[in-house]
């Protein structure tokens, strides 16, 4: 297959280096990442700025770093570097940490995918549960099972398909589960402090509020051991909108 490779961890990051190790000798690869980290950036666009592009040559293949958001790099990569060859799937990841619940609005990783489900292209979004020092060798055999398993029975273009991976062996996952998007949000802190020259600054910390209670839902799964595959359509409105509309009185 042809692939666009993307994440928000920056073009560098050792999980995107991993996935495209797994990946370059049977599927021909384009590459193009932010140039640094971005996460928690969601769908943002560098709109009043250029974009500086550098190029890294690796041994898997040309890396294309944009000095800009992970949906710029996923813009670009598809109307730049792959506008006359579109790719077959776009993957994004290997995230260092998990974007489930609340966090697929926030999230980077989630956000390059979805470019390509704005495009009409199917996308696959990749994390795994955080570490500091991440072994991705049991993320790349999920990796491989869902391209497999995708290649079997494609899902529909306007579907992106979220991967949740717990941070163990493959040996230890208990298997996959189809989830819900679940609540699973962080709490974010300020923490301020006042500058010689009198000015107030922040900085601000967040921790994971708590992990959903139901056993369909992604975090949930992913903490019970499982690989959660949540199916994510960008129509986020809400499915009883008609309802509200017939009871609201208005002019």
């Amino acid at each position: 297959m042809r692939l666009l490779l993307s994440n928000d961890d920056g073009v560098l990051a050792p999980g995107l280096q991993a996935l495209a190790r797994a990946l370059h000798e049977e599927h021909e690869l384009v590459v193009c990442a932010p140039a640094g980290e971005c996460s928690a950036t969601s769908n943002g666009l560098t709109l009043r700025d250029p974009l500086r592009l550098e190029m890294h040559d690796l041994p898997e293949g040309r890396f294309h770093g944009l000095a800009g958001l992970p949906a710029d790099a996923a813009k670009f990569g598809l109307g730049q570097l792959m506008a006359d060859t579109p790719p077959d799937l776009v993957l994004s990841g290997i995230n260092n940490g998990l974007n489930t619940g609340q966090n697929v609005f926030y999230s980077g990783t989630v956000a390059a995918a979805t470019e390509g489900v704005f495009a009409g292209i199917p996308a696959i979004a990749f994390s795994r549960d955080r570490e500091e020092q991440p072994d991705f060798s049991g993320a790349i055999e999920v990796v491989r099972e869902v391209l497999a398993m995708w290649q079997r029975r494609p899902l529909p273009a306007d579907i992106l398909l979220n991967v949740n991976i717990p941070a163990l062996p493959r040996a230890r996952m208990k298997g996959y589960r189809f989830s819900r998007m679940g609540v699973a949000r962080f709490k974010e802190s300020f923490h301020g402090y006042r500058a010689p020259d009198g000015r107030q600054w922040y900085w601000v910390e967040g921790r994971k509020d708590y992990h959903d209670a139901e056993a369909e839902h992604d975090d949930w799964q992913v903490h019970n051991g499982w690989v959660s595959l949540s199916p994510l359509r960008m129509d986020v409105t809400a499915a009883e909108w008609r309802d509200f509309a017939a009871n609201w009185e208005m002019s």
